[in-house]
């Protein structure tokens, strides 16, 4: 009996990514839509970025090949925390500091030749796209949080001659929870001037 395993696979496939599309293309754009892009984007550099330290020499591949591994993994890890968290603002900000050190280490593979310069231009903007969005993502999160953070006066509130309780802004608030005009307690969110 004559197997049609092949011509039903490239069928199935044809129905999935229309017809003429190979099975081995690239799979990364049937992504799930629930995840963020920028959680996309930081899997799509963490494969590039893993295959990448494969090639390294032996002398570099266990010392900073293993630090730009673990590195992209942790920061790829901690946008799928801030994906499915609350706090986002606090997750979001150890981001920032995660991609300042993979920026770092890829400055450094590039100097040790580990990279080639098209190879670091390429991780280099991946990475600044990135910290765009994340620093994006961070302002919005900060801004639905409709917080009240606690800040100096203003010269027009001060020639209004309110008080230093009065005067906030918008952000992250930096009283701890179950203090009057902490986060979510209502006291400052909710009050009008």
């Amino acid at each position: 009996m004559l197997s049609l395993f092949p011509f039903s696979f490239w069928r199935e496939c044809e129905t999935i990514r229309g017809p003429g599309r190979s099975p081995g293309g690239n799979f990364m754009a049937t992504a799930p839509t629930g995840i963020p892009v920028v959680v996309q984007k930081a899997y799509e550099l963490s494969i590039w970025l893993i295959r990448k330290v494969e090639n390294f020499p032996r002398s570099y591949r266990f010392s900073v090949g293993d630090r730009l591994v673990q590195g992209i993994l942790d920061l790829l890890l901690r946008l799928v925390d801030a994906a499915y968290s609350r706090d986002k603002f606090r997750i979001l900000s150890e981001v920032n500091g995660m991609l300042n050190r993979l920026r770092f280490l890829l400055r450094l593979a590039k100097d040790l030749n580990l990279l080639t310069v098209d190879s670091y231009g390429h991780a280099a903007e991946r990475v600044e796209e990135i910290g765009r969005m994340v620093g994006g993502w961070r302002k919005a999160s900060a801004g639905a949080a409709g917080c009240a953070r606690w800040s100096a006066p203003s010269r027009r509130a001060r020639r209004r001659g309110r008080t230093f309780e009065r005067e906030f802004t918008r952000g992250l608030g930096t009283r701890p929870p179950g203090t009057p005009g902490a986060c979510g307690s209502g006291y400052l969110r909710n009050s009008r001037w």
